[in-house]
């Protein structure tokens, strides 16, 4: 939460494929992910890849919850 009492939220929007070998993604550990703040550029290591991306703005104006 940031000091002025607002939630800080992070979404990651990735386009492509990522193979594991036939083996589940589910729990396992994608890569590192970090960020410039001085170039708002979002950096991404998987293995020895290193994916570079772009920081943006991102608005929540409402959430909703389904009860089933």
């Amino acid at each position: 939460m940031e000091s002025d009492g607002i939630e800080e939220w992070m979404m990651v929007e990735m386009q492509g494929t990522v193979e594991n070998s036939g083996r589940p993604l589910s729990d396992e550990v994608l890569g590192s992910l970090s960020w410039r703040r001085d170039d708002n550029e979002a950096l991404l290591l998987v293995g020895h890849h290193l994916l570079e991306g772009k920081v943006g703005p991102c608005l929540l104006l409402n959430i909703t919850l389904y009860l089933s």
